[in-house]
């Protein structure tokens, strides 16, 4: 009887083992990850981006934001100091942004497609600059320029 319980404990711990290595092998066959930082960035592979059709080539953003999310959610906090940096630097230029938010995904996963072309260079170059500052060290959050946006 001894010999039963511990066999099928050995049995269970074995699997769950398992279970993990497969949990973090699914992880890493659609997703790389790289170090930076000292701190775990994930970026989705091909796979998961949104190839161009013909109707979609013209809707090629200056700058994609991607919120994405790997079984958490997404970073609010990095969302959050997005949409406040895009407010503020709107009522300091005197101008207004255009871009699209779309979300996807079951975990709130979002991107912000920004369209640039109306604005000046000067204007255009330092919200590119500061907004990549400002989203650099977040982490699942990609930073995209000259890509193709998400369609609903």
């Amino acid at each position: 009887m001894k010999l039963n319980v511990i066999f099928f404990s050995l049995v269970f711990v074995f699997n769950q083992c398992n279970v993990v290595h497969k949990k973090d092998k699914a992880i890493t066959s659609n997703d790389s990850i790289s170090e930076k930082n000292n701190k775990s960035i994930v970026k989705t592979s091909d796979k998961k981006t949104v190839e161009p059709s013909e109707s979609a080539s013209k809707n090629i953003g200056d700058v994609l934001i991607s919120f994405i999310s790997v079984g958490a959610g997404i970073n609010s906090i990095a969302l959050k100091q997005l949409e406040d940096f895009l407010n503020e630097f709107e009522k300091k230029n005197s101008i207004k942004i255009k871009f699209s938010k779309i979300t996807y995904g079951r975990e709130g996963e979002t991107d912000y497609c920004f369209d640039l072309s109306a604005l000046k260079s000067d204007i255009r170059n330092m919200f590119i600059s500061k907004s990549k500052e400002l989203l650099n060290k977040s982490e699942h959050v990609n930073y995209l320029e000259n890509k193709s946006c998400r369609t609903q």
